[in-house]
């Protein structure tokens, strides 16, 4: 759990011959939302919005491109996924995180989320949706990058957010 910026660059290309890293997936990083409650408690909605996330530039933003982006949407991680993943569900796992903003967009329209002339989402009651909060721990530089990455891309599928940063003991309460 240590965090430096562009290990590549800060270390690796200092003497690439004897400098080299070892970044083992030992984690994942989850876009937690509350499926409970409108809209996220459609599967499509929350289909679009993951439609509408770049992971690759999620990657790159807040890892510098050395975090190892696996396209499984299902939180196993890379070492354990020949085990633990059912590889005629692989197909489908890479559909489900393909980033397409257009589909995403089409796909909010055919359940009847709709933007209005400006450019919020408005739900199938003719409603702009409400700003939804994004929640980081205060200080994690990597999850606050991908917050404003996210918050961004879901602007443009006319979600607006904002990000909320707390410390550690209010976060995880």
């Amino acid at each position: 759990y240590l965090f430096i910026p562009d290990p590549q660059k800060a270390w690796v290309e200092k003497d690439p011959e004897l400098n080299h890293i070892w970044w083992p997936t030992n984690n994942v990083n989850i876009l937690y939302l509350n499926t409970l409650k409108f809209p996220f408690n459609n599967p499509l909605f929350r289909k679009a919005i993951s439609m509408a996330i770049d992971r690759n530039l999620l990657e790159k933003t807040a890892y510098f491109g050395t975090g190892g982006y696996d396209v499984s949407p299902t939180g196993i991680i890379p070492a354990q996924q020949k085990e633990w993943l059912d590889p005629t569900l692989t197909s489908l796992a890479a559909s489900l995180v393909t980033y397409n903003p257009k589909a995403a967009q089409q796909l909010l329209t055919s359940i009847g989320f709709v933007k209005n002339s400006a450019g919020q989402l408005c739900g199938p009651d003719g409603k702009p949706l409400p700003t939804f909060k994004i929640l980081v721990g205060a200080g994690w530089t990597d999850f606050i990058s991908m917050a404003q990455v996210i918050s961004q891309e879901l602007q443009e599928i006319g979600i607006s957010t904002t990000i909320d940063q707390e410390p550690w003991n209010t976060y995880i309460s």
